[in-house]
């Protein structure tokens, strides 16, 4: 049985996700720095999945925590990061906001993506096999005066997926992005709640149908990042 670590476990799209995995057989871990919610959203899902307490941003603690569970769970074979949300969109205008709001809204949405990709590749290298689909955001195209460092952090996503297609591409390890639609995208298309359709596009990256799919932004915003 193939495993998948997703990160923001506690979080609606984590949720989706791994219940969309689950069905798939896949066994989910779900991380999240509260542990709480993650492991809430795990009984949710029911038999497949189980809660992680993991700090993404916390490098140190990410390596760790990665080791000792390839250790008790065997290997990780999927990732995906999915956590902080639309955390730190909309904080204002660039001008107007302190330099106190960027450091967490870059750490979280960048650096715990770089900490957890750098800690799991290794071994996937090794057994020349993986996956990883991350999260991007409308705003990694388009931007957004009022959301700069979560515009900024989500486009430094869309490109570390292309940037690490060829150095992962020998080891058989593919890397894919996802750009969910924003909150204006979703109420103009009538639906609040596109964590279903994510799901499916996550559960496709990580499946063998996607076998040639590495490098891809696959778009489930309506359009809304061409706009």
């Amino acid at each position: 049985m193939a495993t998948a670590l997703i990160t923001g476990g506690g979080g609606r799209i984590a949720g989706a996700a791994g219940a969309r995995l689950v069905r798939d057989g896949w066994k989910v871990l779900l991380a999240d720095k509260d542990f709480g919610a993650a492991e809430a959203m795990a009984r949710h899902i029911g038999a497949g999945a189980s809660a992680v307490e993991l700090d993404i941003t916390n490098e140190d603690s990410v390596r760790q925590i990665v080791k000792s569970t390839i250790a008790r769970n065997g290997p990780i074979d999927a990732l995906v990061n999915a956590a902080g949300g639309r955390t730190g969109a909309n904080v204002g205008l660039f001008t107007e906001t302190s330099p106190d709001t960027w450091k967490p809204i870059i750490d979280l949405h960048l650096r715990g993506v770089l900490n957890i990709c750098q800690a799991l590749l290794p071994d996937m290298f090794e057994r020349k096999r993986g996956a990883i689909v991350s999260l991007a955001a409308v705003e990694s195209f388009r931007g957004d005066p009022m959301s700069a460092a979560f515009s900024t952090a989500k486009a430094a996503i869309a490109i570390l997926t292309e940037t690490l297609v060829r150095e992962c591409q020998p080891y058989g390890v593919r890397v894919n992005a996802i750009i969910p639609g924003s909150p204006e995208a979703l109420a103009r298309s009538g639906n609040t709640d596109d964590s279903p359709e994510i799901a499916e596009a996550i559960a496709f990256l990580l499946s063998d149908r996607a076998a040639r799919t590495t490098g891809a932004c696959i778009d489930v915003s309506s359009g809304w990042a061409l706009h």
